[in-house]
């Protein structure tokens, strides 16, 4: 007896919905963890931008400290440059103060002695009596003797008055040179006074840069330290996100499975089909290995599936272009565009803008110029994009 094959027709048939149920909740899944990363990835960006501001702000402020840094060592040299005039100054006052003190115990020495000679004489007058010259003259037995110790006595009294004149002199002396020890001793005290006033400033403003400098170098670590870690967190969710498209991409399957599903790369009027078109105004055939498609000059223009990038840059006849790589030979075209939203190696996804239409390297005005290739063969995109 024959067997139905419906059985196990809609044994395969509920297998096969189980499994599209199962990537495409899988296919879900994925995307929101792609969305979510991308959500923490653009986060973590504003916070670098908002990074670099604050370093942009630390450079400059440093540079404003530097400006008062420099002022303090100009302050500083000036100061170093004072404090050598005072120690010279204070060299030469305590030179002078020493030599000064000499001179003092010299006079005082010299004072002493003429202390001692005179109070000896006060001490004759006091023995002899106030007429002691004048009992020696008599005292001589004749004129000639008297004469002769007349004049004895005169040149004692010569010398004696003398003696007196320069201890007088030898005191002024000593006075003058007392008074001007002491005025060389107060002006040594000032100068000590004014070297230590102005050490103290110096270690101050020392003191003041070393603080400024530390400050703005330990801030300037700690936000540094910061970018670099956000840097890093980054570039490891741009690598998490990429893993995660190529598993999209493997999940979803290849792109020869979306035949007549593809997504349009532009909303427009099919202006060129593919294939051989006969020209009207030479009367002659050519063959269009693409579509062009009517464009509003700005739209945007998208992936119509996940891929990398393999070209993005000018190129001749077909102005600005962008060509995507599909996997396993499958490549994508488009052309005439106004601007470029991609770069060379970026991965895209399914909608992704790549482009704006234009009309770089068109001769039929604003419209998008799309190929379909597969190992560098053309194919028809219109047996590729969804119907519509």
């Amino acid at each position: 007896m024959k067997r139905s094959s419906r059985p196990v027709w809609m044994v395969l048939l509920f297998l096969w919905a189980a499994l599209v149920t199962d990537v495409t909740a899988g296919l879900r899944e994925m995307e929101g963890r792609i969305d979510s990363n991308k959500n923490t990835l653009e986060e973590v960006r504003r916070n670098i931008s908002q990074k670099k501001k604050v370093l942009r702000r630390l450079a400059g402020k440093e540079q404003g400290l530097l400006a008062r840094i420099e002022a303090i060592d100009r302050k500083l040299a000036l100061k170093g440059e004072q404090l050598e005039s005072y120690d010279i100054a204070l060299k030469k006052v305590r030179t002078e103060k020493t030599q000064l003190g000499l001179e003092v115990s010299d006079l005082k020495a010299e004072l002493g002695q003429y202390q001692n000679f005179l109070a000896y004489k006060v001490l004759q007058l006091y023995k002899y009596g106030g007429y002691s010259y004048v009992k020696a003259i008599f005292s001589a037995g004749n004129y000639a003797g008297m004469l002769k110790r007349y004049r004895y006595i005169q040149v004692l009294a010569r010398e004696d008055k003398k003696s007196i004149d320069s201890y007088r002199e030898v005191y002024a002396a000593l006075k003058r040179k007392e008074a001007k020890l002491a005025e060389r001793e107060k002006k040594v005290l000032s100068l000590e006074n004014a070297f230590k006033e102005k050490n103290r400033e110096i270690i101050a403003k020392r003191e003041e840069r070393t603080r400024l400098l530390a400050r703005i170098r330990k801030e300037k670590a700690s936000q540094k330290e910061l970018l670099n870690e956000l840097q890093s967190s980054a570039r490891s969710l741009q690598q998490t996100i990429e893993e995660l498209i190529r598993q999209k991409q493997t999940l979803a399957g290849g792109f020869e499975k979306y035949r007549g599903r593809l997504s349009w790369p532009l909303e427009g009027k099919v202006l060129t089909r593919f294939g051989k078109h006969k020209h009207e105004k030479f009367n002659t055939y050519i063959f269009s290995r693409g579509i062009d498609i009517a464009a509003v000059p700005g739209a945007k223009v998208k992936s119509i599936y996940n891929g990398t990038v393999l070209f993005a840059d000018w190129f001749k006849g077909y102005g600005r272009m962008v060509i995507l790589d599909h996997g396993k030979g499958f490549y994508s075209v488009y052309a005439h565009l106004s601007k470029l939203l991609v770069s060379v190696k970026e991965i895209v996804e399914e909608g992704q803008p790549v482009g704006r239409a234009g009309e770089t390297g068109s001769l039929k005005g604003p419209a998008l110029y799309f190929e379909i290739r597969y190992h560098g063969e053309p194919q028809d995109p219109l047996l590729w994009l969804a119907g519509r």
